[in-house]
């Protein structure tokens, strides 16, 4: 039977209080603690359905529901600095997809980096200006102004997706890979060539898709193009491998990139990878 969350309060109660027990003879460390912490917020995060590999997709309770027992459990345990932080910084992501600006805002203000013990909460908190402005800004167009700030925003989520090289932090990894090109096709598609320059549009799509291609492991798309039965009835949402979650994101950018093209009127794009190439032209 699920627990309920009051049930999940009691429990994660009775491992704090074993682990004040241990801090309190010694015999256990700072990376054990961590490791608790991680635990106890992963748990909970799951359980109110913000636990999801694709930050973009918390799915799970309604948000105004989620977020309301988000600041329950927080009430109950002002003390957890690191369990409250990661919930936080679900809790930030969660209102970004609902439209809630100032409220995710609001969220990721008090999450604190030191807090954070998990690759996925520290690259999100680290990224926290980016995703500010990209979940209010993505439904629009990118004004002329706004294309030097948003390569620099591409470097960044470069910078801090590069720092990730643990295995466990592949699922963030592929996250990461994937906004960026989003980032970098929108630019694409609402470049003003008379503006920005005649080959602006097609050197945002360049990038967007050379770069994703370039952070997956060396061969996968050879073999992609090799299965010609995928999707074979899978949806994203089931996609448990990581092979197949790339894929898919993969295969969104492509269409992106299509539509960019169609836009802006983009044509011949240098796209080195033989699998974005071939599905590109398609």
């Amino acid at each position: 039977m699920i627990q309920t969350l009051r049930s999940r309060i009691r429990s994660f109660a009775f491992v704090a209080a074993l682990t004040l027990a241990l801090l309190g003879a010694g015999c256990i460390t700072r990376q054990v603690r961590q490791a608790i912490d991680a635990a106890n917020a992963a748990s909970l995060a799951a359980e109110l359905g913000l636990g999801s590999e694709d930050p973009s997709k918390p799915g799970g309770l309604g948000w105004e529901q989620a977020s309301a027992r988000i600041e329950g459990f927080i009430a109950a345990h002002p003390e957890n600095r690191s369990t409250v932080a990661a919930l936080r910084v679900r809790q930030a992501m969660l209102l970004l997809n609902n439209r809630q600006y100032h409220l995710a805002k609001a969220a990721f203000g008090e999450a604190q980096l030191t807090d954070l013990h998990t690759a996925r909460d520290r690259a999100l908190k680290q990224l926290e200006a980016e995703l500010l402005w990209w979940y209010p800004t993505s439904g629009g167009t990118l004004p002329a102004d706004e294309y030097a700030p948003t390569s620099n925003r591409l470097v960044r989520i470069t910078a801090v997706r590069a720092d990730l090289k643990a295995p466990e932090d592949e699922g963030i990894r592929d996250w990461l890979a994937a906004w960026r090109g989003w980032m970098a096709l929108k630019m694409a598609n609402d470049a003003d060539p008379d503006i920005l320059g005649a080959n602006a549009p097609r050197g945002y799509l360049e990038d967007a898709l050379n770069t994703f291609a370039s952070m997956g492991p060396a061969g996968e798309t050879a073999r992609w193009l090799a299965d010609t039965n995928f999707p074979g009835g899978l949806k994203p949402e089931a996609a448990i491998t990581a092979s197949n979650r790339r894929r898919f994101f993969a295969d969104d950018l492509i269409a992106g990139a299509k539509r960019a093209m169609r836009q802006n009127a983009i044509t011949d794009p240098e796209i080195k990878d033989p699998y974005f190439r071939e599905r590109l032209a398609r």
